[in-house]
């Protein structure tokens, strides 16, 4: 893209790392950012538009890793770019990337490791490799009153063993994260340190949010400088895609680069990427075998009526079994939209739908996130259907109804 990548000086109390004046080398860095976003966003959800389960943007602030730890089989890569603009008279535009590949594995634990390049802290040691493994054993979605989050880490330039403990809790639009971090040699220095960060989202709408965090190192010296971020994070609808649009100090996102801040302002971006391996690896996805019993369900107007939820790329259950005259609900709990849809004119695959003799094709419509759709179901047979969006990951799902 035509950047300078040398690297900035190696220590944030040894270097001055301010932006050089002027409009012009503002400009061209928030354009030069800005640029990047649109194009990582475009070629993103381009490459790999068929959703996955996937990790958000919207749910934590730029600096802080929040609690998510993914799902077996979906390999989450996340590409971070922040830019500064040199001294004059060339105000070359210098890039600071750290990347993250990570993936869920059986026990609900995370596995991954961020790479970070042109990093400022470490002397003789720009380029910073972070491999880390993160638990979350209590969580909101267990009914709990809080995301609890435990990250074990390595990093490779600083030779040290680090921690971090996160505590998370959704209050309305308010998302709300506090971080104790832990370094067994910070920064290849010979001593332990430890530092505190916390953060806050707030949810404009499902799909957009502002974030901001602050972190700083508790014995932090005069020169050390608090780390803090702030932006828009913003999830693509229809895709598993989220971006972030933001500012700060520090230069990485490691445990030890987000926890001290620089002296100038980085403007970047932050964009994600899932990919689910079942669509690669083995055979695709395929509706579960039919249950040997009818789950749960209410009664409405003497109707039964069975939940069907809708999952970032799955129906859950994926296979139902009702009796003829019950009803089936399906409600949006991901914050994509889907559809339910048996229509073989509106489906990528006409031959994936299935219908008992003589039954109307339907469809739902788009449905958004807390939306729902309720059908009953009056002749009895085998019906399967799909997620017009998501059919290509996918969604889909099957009926049976007995008589």
């Amino acid at each position: 893209m035509g950047f300078s990548c040398r690297p900035p000086p190696r220590r944030p109390n040894r270097s001055d790392l301010r932006v050089a004046g002027g409009v012009r080398s503002i400009v061209g860095v928030r354009w030069a950012f800005l640029a990047s976003a649109l194009l990582a966003g475009a070629g993103g959800a381009w490459a790999c538009a068929s959703p996955a389960a996937a990790q958000s943007v919207v749910d934590r602030p730029p600096n802080l890793h929040g609690t998510w730890t993914g799902d077996t089989g979906t390999l989450q890569f996340n590409l971070m770019h922040r830019f500064t603009a040199g001294d004059a008279p060339e105000r070359a535009v210098r890039n600071t990337p750290t990347f993250l590949l990570a993936t869920g594995v059986p026990g609900g634990a995370l596995l991954g490791a961020r790479y970070a390049t042109s990093s400022p802290w470490i002397r003789g040691f720009p380029n910073e490799w972070e491999f880390f493994a993160r638990h979350t054993p209590i969580s909101e979605s267990q009914t709990h009153p809080l995301d609890v989050s435990l990250t074990a880490a390595y990093n490779q330039a600083a030779d040290s063993f680090d921690g971090q403990l996160t505590l998370a809790r959704t209050l309305g639009p308010v998302r709300l994260l506090a971080s104790g971090r832990a370094f067994s040699r910070a920064f290849r220095e010979p001593e332990t340190r430890t530092a505190l960060a916390a953060g806050a989202t707030l949810r404009l709408t499902p799909s957009t949010a502002l974030a901001a965090d602050v972190a700083s190192l508790l014995d932090r010296a005069d020169d050390e400088r608090v780390a803090w971020s702030a932006g828009i994070q913003i999830h693509i609808p229809t895709t598993p895609h989220s971006l972030s649009i933001h500012a700060s100090n520090a230069h990485t996102t490691t445990l030890q680069g987000g926890s001290v801040g620089g002296r100038s302002t980085l403007w970047g971006f932050e964009f994600t990427v899932p990919v689910t391996l079942s669509r690669y690896i083995g055979r695709g996805p395929a509706p579960a075998a039919a249950p040997e019993s009818e789950g749960e369900f209410v009664e409405e107007q003497g109707v039964r009526v069975f939940e069907v939820g809708m999952d970032a790329i799955s129906f859950a259950p994926e296979t139902i079994q009702i009796r003829a005259g019950d009803a089936i609900r399906w409600t949006n709990d991901s914050p994509l939209f889907h559809t339910v849809t048996t229509d073989p004119e509106l489906v990528q695959n006409p031959g994936t739908i299935l219908l008992p003799e003589g039954v109307e094709p339907f469809h739902s419509g788009d449905l958004l996130p807390g939306e729902s759709y309720t059908r009953v179901f009056e002749t009895p047979g085998e019906y399967v259907y799909v997620c017009v969006p998501h059919e290509a990951a996918g969604m889909l799902g099957r009926i049976i109804v007995t008589d």
